[in-house]
């Protein structure tokens, strides 16, 4: 648990903790975007945790004014590194400035506390020379021990999902198996095919639905053109692979629940939030809806009970911090469980920036849409963004509206978004007036 009166540091290392699947892409254009994104993403660090803090992120932010003018975290410090490299944690530690930041920032009470969006070896480095160094005592709430982080690491790849989830409630679990090669994985996906039944093809340590391959009974490939496709996709190099059997959801309906344990193993894991995923056609993760409805669909128990059940075991096992387990769940209303990331999420900033702003019980009772990244063809700077949107900005008359989430994709026309509202009609005609307005 956070302790209040201690200076709180939040590291955006994004990049830190997956740079090392995005390197697979030869591509170098598709490299450099993919890197860009997770840069931008980082951004949503700055929502965490309320007002008092400091935030270093990998690059300058356009729109630290209008958090802290126009949505009242009007205690938030910035920062940023000079030059970015691939680790935050390396950067602080190599830019001098940087580093005295965080000891100033830490000022008379001489401790700290450390939050990154994922727990890094490089994270605990860092901590331990501003111990050493510096002489500050730096806590760590949501950060496994150094002899714990081979647990984050090994419950997120599919495998060690599968091996872990799978001995606590396997039969949640869709069926499939671990490939040695991209030979083996076509033979298990042509075996899926031939008896009528899709399947999906995952680098084990992928994430964010980046590389995967889905075969279709339908297309009905050979297993010739199955592995030729395989041999094709760089982020399957070097990697186990898992053929998944693919389960149908006409709607694509996948739900998350975000878990947080604890430090203090006598507290109890607890639910921070349960949404549904938003996602593109391609399969990766676009957004999230936060709504009170969700209580009452089929799947909201199950999920509910899994992700605290997940949570005891990880906790009984040394983690500590955010994770997520997300779901699919198909047309016959039953509920599967797909994986887990160990770390804070796409929709953490979300969750925590409507009870800064909404307050707990009413942050309990509105709908959340998040958008990571959308088109806005009419606008490349934030000026004209503020202007072009601004009857639509949180709060509006009603006491709802649009926060800009992420900026730094302006330049490219794209921005990152949350929208909180009453309900979900009014969450979806509020996207639908702001995409309209972007695009004029």
């Amino acid at each position: 648990m956070l302790a209040p009166t201690t200076p709180l540091v939040i590291l955006g290392n994004t990049l830190e903790a997956n740079g090392y699947l995005l390197y697979r892409e030869p591509d170098l254009a598709r490299r450099e975007a993919l890197i860009r994104g997770f840069r931008v993403a980082n951004e949503r660090s700055l929502l965490w945790l309320g007002d008092r803090k400091l935030v270093i992120t990998e690059a300058p932010v356009a729109h630290v004014d209008y958090l802290r003018d126009r949505l009242g975290y009007s205690q938030l410090q910035h920062a940023c590194p000079e030059r970015s490299s691939d680790s935050i944690c390396a950067d602080i530690l190599r830019e001098s400035a940087l580093l005295q930041r965080i000891v100033d920032f830490a000022d008379d009470a001489g401790a700290l506390q450390l939050i990154p969006y994922a727990t890094t070896p490089a994270v605990h480095k860092l901590a331990d020379l501003l111990r050493q160094t510096y002489g500050l005592t730096v806590y760590l709430p949501e950060s496994p021990a150094p002899d714990r982080l081979w647990l984050r690491e090994y419950v997120q790849t599919k495998l060690g999902f599968r091996m872990l989830v799978g001995q606590w409630m396997g039969n949640w679990l869709p069926e499939g198996y671990v490939a040695r090669s991209v030979e083996e994985a076509g033979v298990i996906a042509h075996t899926f095919l031939r008896r009528g039944q899709g399947c999906i093809v995952k680098a084990n340590t992928g994430f964010l639905g980046i590389g995967h391959t889905v075969f279709r009974p339908e297309a009905a490939p050979s297993l010739d053109e199955m592995q030729s496709t395989l041999r094709q996709n760089p982020y399957y190099a070097n990697d186990l692979l898992i053929v998944e059997a693919q389960i149908p959801s006409a709607q694509a309906l996948s739900p998350s629940a975000e878990v947080v344990v604890p430090a203090n193993r006598a507290e109890p894991p607890y639910l921070a939030a349960i949404c549904a995923q938003q996602v593109l056609p391609s399969g990766a993760y676009a957004g999230e809806l936060v709504s009170p409805s969700w209580a009452d669909a089929s799947w909201y128990a199950d999920l509910s009970a899994a992700a605290l059940e997940v949570g005891k075991k990880l906790q009984a096992m040394g983690y500590i911090g955010h994770f997520d387990l997300d779901g699919i769940v198909d047309d016959a209303g039953t509920l599967y469980l797909l994986e887990v990331n160990a770390r804070r999420t796409g929709g953490t900033h979300v969750y925590e920036l409507a009870r800064f702003l909404l307050g707990e019980r009413r942050a309990q009772t509105a709908t959340l849409l998040s958008r990571t990244s959308a088109p806005c063809p009419a606008v490349n700077c934030w000026a004209d963004l503020e202007r072009a949107i601004a009857d639509l900005l949180f709060p509006q008359a009603s006491g709802w509206g649009v926060v800009i989430t992420n900026s730094a994709g302006l330049v490219r026309h794209q921005i990152g978004y949350a929208i909180l509202a009453a309900n979900q009609a009014d969450a979806l005609a509020l996207q639908h007036a702001l995409t309209t307005r972007l695009s004029l």
